[in-house]
């Protein structure tokens, strides 16, 4: 009895560790990905700069580098229009946070999925501005899905859509 009592508990501390591991390597994950959400970020922001500072540059110079110049300024916009780049985050995305995404769009299926993207966003803590920048529209039109997101959801201007959104798949 004394021998099985002893290997209940070597067992339950095995748990005990694998879960801590678990949650650590979770926790990196997370990590790992609001990373990422803030490269995508400060890469979108330097492209923009860029476009801006070749289109004033295009509009003072030849007509033959002019047009060179809108063809550069034409591929960092298909750049920052890629969904491919937030393809491959979403996917992380989705595989670290599939409860929340399963159920965010179970309980709200009126959400458009440019709004769906705005709360995995939010849900990582990203400021309107990070996340205008992550999805190259501007900081007012974060804003204004945040009010859409809350209207959906059935909020009013005092509800606080981080808090509900970070605890969203633990109810």
């Amino acid at each position: 009895v004394l021998h099985k009592v002893e290997q209940a508990e070597k067992e339950k501390e095995i748990y005990r560790i694998t879960s801590e591991k678990l949650q650590q390597e979770n926790e990196l994950q997370r990590k790992e990905l609001a990373s990422k959400a803030m490269y995508l970020s400060q890469k979108n922001e330097l492209l923009n700069k860029m476009r801006k500072t070749l289109r004033g540059i295009a509009r003072d110079t030849a007509p033959d580098i002019s047009a060179r110049i809108r063809g550069v300024v034409s591929e960092i916009e298909t750049t920052l229009a890629d969904e491919q780049t937030w393809g491959m985050f979403e996917e992380q995305f989705q595989k670290l946070e599939q409860p929340f995404m399963q159920a965010l769009t179970e309980r709200y299926p009126a959400l458009s999925p440019l709004e769906v993207r705005v709360c995995a966003l939010i849900k990582l803590n990203l400021s309107s501005k990070e996340i205008s920048r992550i999805l190259n529209v501007a900081s007012r039109s974060i804003e204004v899905y945040r009010y859409r997101i809350r209207k959906k959801l059935g909020f009013d201007s005092t509800d606080n859509l981080n808090s509900f959104l970070l605890l969203l798949d633990q109810k």
